[in-house]
């Protein structure tokens, strides 16, 4: 009898099993969703930065948290001008943003020593650097206070693209109007013996095929996105500084989300997405040089005695840097040593 009865009873368990546990998996499939965040972007949705990083970031978020976060990404500046997607996070317009520290000038002084040329190789040694010294050190703490620091990446190092004519010299490059982004890329343009020309990136197309610029700097990895390659003929590569990007939450967002949400997104944020972020940076950019050459794109290197030339050239730069940023009373010596020790840790 009693065999019976476990028989029975372990037949029972199993039925209850079958209708319990398919409801169950359904119930916790269709999780709440506890928050839906808006993310602004400044670029379109093409290329492998936005493929890779940013929806791959949101992929990422909504399957660690099992559904109960949608991230919903607003492409091509639709809330807020690229200048203003760092505010667009400050003041609550969109909950997350991914935008370039140099397109707000006098925001980020601190920050932008990881741009001084001729300090990183890659992409992603730049990202490390920038996580490295933000994250374990006080210095760059004050410029993110008022939001949650997701990452803090940088792209492949910029070279001098041309329109109608190719530079091989310092010589070559005098008086040559090259538009650039931000006090870092001025001072550098300056120092080589061109002429500064600062406008927003969406301008450069137009800037470029009218000729009223005869180049610019930039790092490889944005010709395809903004279809400059069909406006470029020449290509001198440099490597004059890697341009810094930053990916915040607003921060009530943040706290009011629960903490085992916020643990699953720091979990893929931080240092993760930081060289993640570099690492796409530099794929584009090999792939944009690659397709550059397909196109009849002239690539120029520097030879060495040429390019020792332009390194003193722009040498006094970071000597310059540290006097301006000083004067606003930032603590730019100290930066600029942890910058040098992190360019010496992450070139190797």
């Amino acid at each position: 009898m009693k065999t019976k009865r476990f028989r029975f009873m372990g037949v029972s368990l199993v039925l209850t099993l079958a209708i319990i546990l398919p409801a169950w998996t359904k119930l916790q499939a269709a999780a709440p969703l506890v928050k839906e965040l808006s993310f602004a972007c400044m670029q379109s949705p093409k290329g492998l930065v936005s493929e890779m990083y940013i929806m791959g970031w949101a992929r990422d978020v909504e399957k660690a948290t099992g559904g109960r976060v949608k991230v919903t990404i607003y492409w091509s500046q639709t809330l807020g001008k690229a200048a203003e997607q760092y505010n667009t996070v400050v003041k609550g317009v969109a909950d997350v943003a991914y935008g370039y520290q140099a397109w707000a000038p006098g925001r980020f002084p601190l920050t932008s020593g990881l741009e001084l040329p001729f300090l990183f190789p890659s992409g992603v040694a730049a990202s490390r650097a920038a996580w490295d010294i933000y994250s374990t050190t006080k210095y760059l703490k004050a410029e993110y206070e008022d939001v949650k620091v997701l990452g803090l990446s940088a792209m492949d190092p910029k070279s001098i693209f041309l329109g109608k004519k190719p530079v091989r010299s310092l010589k070559d490059l005098k008086g040559m109007k090259i538009r650039c982004q931000g006090l870092v890329e001025t001072k550098t343009i300056e120092s080589l013996g061109a002429v500064p020309v600062a406008f927003p990136i969406t301008e450069l197309y137009t800037a470029l095929e009218r000729g009223t610029v005869d180049g610019t700097l930039i790092a490889a990895a944005p010709i395809y996105s903004f279809r400059f390659d069909q406006v470029l003929k020449y290509a001198t590569e440099i490597g004059l500084g890697c341009g810094t990007f930053f990916m915040v939450m607003n921060r009530k967002t943040w706290d009011s989300l629960p903490s085992d949400i916020q643990k699953s997104i720091d979990e893929l944020s931080g240092l993760r997405i930081s060289e993640i972020g570099g690492k796409v940076f530099d794929m584009e950019s090999a792939e944009a040089f690659k397709l550059l050459t397909e196109r009849g794109i002239e690539r120029y290197r520097l030879p060495p005695e040429e390019l020792k030339g332009w390194k003193d050239a722009v040498a006094p730069i970071k000597d310059w840097w540290v006097a301006e940023t000083q004067a606003k009373g930032l603590p730019a010596k100290e930066v600029l040593g942890e910058i040098l020790r992190l360019s010496e840790k992450y070139s190797k």
